[in-house]
């Protein structure tokens, strides 16, 4: 189910990144993540088990717009070299997802390591808010 949302899901947060603006599509994208992952922390009955992981697969759509936004800041003269170090730089980061996660889960368990996913991505949104306020007028894209 988290990858079949994500495979559908995809192209939708792209196309809604396009139409609504990159910010506000992450800031969608963070919610979803953040709720279905503190779902995922709780003992839950099936309808909300199913829940919990569509939600989370709508927040892995994040690439889309995360990316473009990426490529939009970049002068069109840097996009190729500097969208490949940014490609490159988020591979290497997140090949250790997996080993975080899964020593995680090891040493802490699921709830911990779930709980861990929504506090990173409630920073994440935290960081999304400290720079509108630090730049207000910046036109969302």
């Amino acid at each position: 189910m988290y990858f079949a949302t994500v495979s559908v899901l995809q192209p939708v947060s792209g196309w809604l990144s396009d139409h609504l603006g990159r910010d506000s599509v992450v800031v969608i994208l963070l919610l979803a993540g953040i709720g279905g992952f503190g779902l995922l922390t709780r003992q839950i009955r099936l309808p909300m088990l199913t829940l919990a992981v569509v939600l989370a697969g709508v927040s892995m759509t994040w690439g889309a717009p995360v990316q473009s936004r990426f490529i939009d800041a970049l002068k069109e003269t840097e996009r190729g070299v500097g969208f490949g170090l940014v490609r490159t730089l988020y591979l290497l980061v997140g090949a250790l997802g997996g080993y975080v996660v899964g020593n995680l889960v090891t040493e802490a368990g699921w709830v911990v390591a779930f709980g861990t996913l929504a506090l990173l991505l409630g920073l994440c949104l935290v960081g999304m808010t400290a720079s509108r306020i630090v730049h207000p007028f910046t036109a969302d894209r």
